[in-house]
């Protein structure tokens, strides 16, 4: 993680329960410089599934998440997470 993107990330971080617009500028900012990087995109799948309810465009951000790195356990959790919502919305 270079510094920059870093601090993007934790800027991101930092706002994710208070300052959606915040985070979320913060948060394209840290992809912009590395557009792989499993936890920034780990934290845009959590936006897209705890706030804004879009299950469907976090999994894809958790799977772009976990083809960037499989071994972050971040990642891994908050899947897992949102695929056991989507099953009980399926039955």
């Amino acid at each position: 993680m270079t510094l920059t993107k870093s601090k993007y990330y934790f800027e991101a971080l930092d706002n994710y329960f208070y300052n959606l617009p915040d985070c979320l500028e913060a948060l394209n900012y840290a992809l912009s410089y590395d557009p792989e990087d499993a936890d920034s995109l780990c934290l845009m799948g959590r936006i897209y599934a705890e706030t804004l309810k879009d299950y469907e465009t976090a999994k894809s951000y958790f799977e772009m998440a976990m083809q960037s790195n499989v071994n972050t356990r971040n990642t891994i959790f908050h899947a897992l997470s949102i695929m056991k919502i989507m099953m009980k919305q399926i039955s």
